[in-house]
């Protein structure tokens, strides 16, 4: 099991991709892995619980994060214009920019940065008893 909560976020992002990846009529499958889920939020709340961390520190790390997700869009946004052009395959030429651009978000760790963001986010929220002001 995790023992922080950066290796927490990278374990709920793993265990979204294969969420993703399974097919849904693999309902026991599924429910394993939300069950495994449902324990890693358990355990990053009682880490939280016990390193409660400034409000200011937060802000800060969710704008580094945001200027750091604004970087990775953006690469992942050269890559979609260059294969805006079209020409010749059309259809095909399209998926392979699809596939391209998922492996930049891949390189560029996108679902565990969103994840992150989404955890910063969720424990600057009013009323979360994680965090509290120094």
């Amino acid at each position: 099991m995790a023992s922080s909560l950066d290796a927490i976020v990278r374990e709920m992002s793993e265990l979204s991709r294969l969420l993703d990846d399974l097919p849904e009529d693999a309902r026991a499958e599924r429910a394993v892995v939300r069950d495994q889920q449902n324990t890693l939020r358990a355990v990053a709340g009682m880490l939280r619980a016990e390193h409660p961390v400034a409000v200011e520190g937060l802000q800060d790390e969710l704008s580094r994060l945001l200027r750091q997700h604004e970087a990775v869009v953006a690469a992942r946004g050269v890559v979609a214009a260059a294969g805006a052009g079209g020409g010749p395959g059309g259809g095909d030429m399209i998926a392979i920019m699809e596939q391209l651009a998922k492996r930049v978000d891949e390189a560029q760790g996108r679902e565990e940065l969103e994840a992150r963001i989404r955890d910063v986010r969720r424990r600057l929220a009013p009323g979360d008893s994680a965090r509290r002001a120094t």
